[in-house]
């Protein structure tokens, strides 16, 4: 549960308009929460469009609930304020905004923009070459309309930089025949010249839990090659392919920024500790 029965309570003061949410038809609610939160509510619930949006502030969790109310607190201000600023509606809707914003604001929502900026800008200052700048740029502008692409220049990204760490580490990333290693082996490469593999992490309970953790990435990794290969770019596809919905693009990209920031941290740290050894 996202916001508590107080705050619930505030929001629908707020947004509830004898039912209604804004200038909101209940198609344009269900697009309009569909490009916010991956999920078109008031056919979700079948209810009234407030309705629906307060069951939906019940059930989400907090980081979907505080997008989605984040996104309808920008177009409150921006296009239904500005287009209806004498409406009884909206200045009643005016004098409660303040405690509307003063939840958003408790609970440090950051947009996932930001989020992505600022890992993309740490990534692209470690990995300072063209191919991966360009990735990135068009990984950022991928994950906001195009899933495919997005799960293809993900994959493609971290399959890049882990071979320029392994490059830095002198350990070849080709087998006997010539055929490059293909992203389960060169996972598994990376994992053991940085110490993150399972099985090199102690026996006590840190160790344990560490071991959970890269088990996981390592089933992030495996999932992220697999979902390329059924939805993301690269190979042909039916005439009745259906693209994954944009969020899990999203979900894809943010991942796979992040992981390959943990990746370079984790290498530094091993080449600072051994420089420092020796």
């Amino acid at each position: 549960m996202a916001f508590d029965n107080l705050e619930r309570r505030t929001l629908d003061s707020f947004f509830n308009y004898g039912g209604y949410v804004m200038d909101f038809s209940s198609t344009s609610f269900d697009e309009f929460t569909e490009e916010s939160v991956g999920i078109p509510i008031v056919t979700k619930y079948g209810l009234s469009k407030a309705k629906s949006l307060n069951k939906f502030f019940f059930d989400a969790d907090e980081n979907m609930a505080l997008k989605l109310l984040s996104d309808l607190l920008k177009y409150y201000k921006k296009i239904f304020l500005t287009e209806n600023p004498y409406v009884d509606e909206v200045k009643d809707m005016d004098k409660r905004y303040p405690s509307v914003v003063a939840i958003l604001d408790d609970r440090k929502y950051i947009p996932m923009a930001t989020i992505v900026k600022e890992s993309k800008d740490a990534v692209t200052e470690k990995f300072d070459t063209e191919f991966v700048r360009n990735r990135l740029q068009q990984l950022e502008h991928q994950m906001k309309t195009d899933s495919a692409g997005s799960i293809g220049t993900s994959k493609d990204l971290l399959e890049s930089v882990m071979k320029m760490i392994l490059e830095s580490l002198d350990v070849s990333y080709t087998s006997s025949n010539g055929k490059t290693d293909n992203i389960p082996t060169l996972w598994r490469k990376v994992q053991e010249n940085l110490k993150l593999h399972p099985s090199q992490m102690r026996d006590d309970a840190i160790g344990k839990n560490a071991k959970r953790i890269l088990a996981a990435m390592t089933q992030l990794v495996l999932g992220m090659d697999e979902l390329r290969n059924q939805f993301g770019t690269g190979h042909g596809r039916d005439h009745d392919f259906n693209q994954l919905p944009i969020r899990y693009g999203k979900l894809t990209a943010v991942t796979t920024i992040a992981l390959i920031e943990f990746l370079n941290d984790t290498m530094v740290e091993r080449q600072t500790k051994e420089k420092n050894l020796g």
